[in-house]
């Protein structure tokens, strides 16, 4: 699993101009509602936590239940220093760099934009449906290749190039994705459009690659492909993505109060 450590600067500046993690919260949080309340949750990739942490901030059940300790939370991050942040943040969090064979049990994970960089990926959505209490809910985030501008900027970037593509895509993942159900969550990005802001999207978009590409494309080029996007002033990115659910089969949780 690749980490978000060595752009974090990017990642915030996204974060701070998008709707996506609001869209995506408003979503896991109408799914949540209509299930029984989870003791044991899974952040799967969860860099810092910072989303988690959003998603805690509604007033929901689980926000309560994670208050008041009948709610336990694991977080899976390569990154030490992201660990570290996520423990200073959110007292109690049990944090690890991997996945160990003894993990097992949880009534939610969460694996929010996290697939894109695994080695692996369907072996670990089926080890994360083992993972799964019965009755428990597996939710994956990812972006529609075509439909998202931002992996529609690296799509494109690698088709031109002719290099193999580097991250994975939802639609290589059509067996992985058997008996889930599949949500759609509409976002937006915008900000002033100025050179060090597209600069700033393109190392979030690209990543590691970022220097690879530069050097292949140059930096004009990997600006103004962003170009399309203008629109008084500003860049308006549509986001399409789509939140992945699922059961695992099994009696229900029992519901418990607050």
């Amino acid at each position: 699993m690749n980490s978000f450590e060595t752009i974090g600067r990017e990642y915030r500046f996204f974060q701070a101009n998008s709707s996506e993690s609001t869209r995506t919260i408003e979503k896991i949080e109408s799914l949540l509602r209509r299930r029984p309340v989870p003791a044991r949750v899974l952040d799967f990739g969860g860099g810092d936590g910072s989303f988690f942490r959003a998603l805690l901030r509604q007033k929901s059940l689980l926000s309560q239940a994670v208050k008041n300790g009948s709610c336990r939370v694991s977080l899976v991050e390569p990154s030490r220093a992201h660990r570290e942040r996520a423990r200073a943040s959110f007292p109690g969090l049990m944090t690890r760099a991997r996945l160990s064979k003894r993990t097992v049990g949880f009534d939610l994970i969460l694996a929010n934009h996290v697939i894109y960089y695994l080695d692996d990926p369907e072996e670990t959505i089926r080890r994360l449906q083992r993972l799964l209490n019965p009755g428990g809910m597996l939710l994956v985030t990812m972006a529609r290749s075509r439909e998202n501008a931002l992996t529609g900027y690296w799509v494109g970037i690698f088709s031109d190039l002719g290099w193999e593509m580097p991250f994975v895509r939802a639609e290589d993942l059509r067996k992985a994705w058997n008996g889930f159900r599949r949500y759609p969550i509409r976002s937006r990005v915008r900000f002033s459009d100025t050179p060090a802001n597209r600069f700033m999207l393109s190392r979030f978009v690209l990543g590691r690659w970022f220097d690879r590409v530069e050097r292949a494309l140059g930096r004009k080029e990997l600006l103004e492909r962003w170009g399309s996007h203008r629109k008084s002033g500003e860049l308006q990115l549509t986001l399409v993505d789509d939140l992945y659910c699922f059961h695992r089969s099994g009696a229900r949780l029992k519901q418990r109060s607050h």
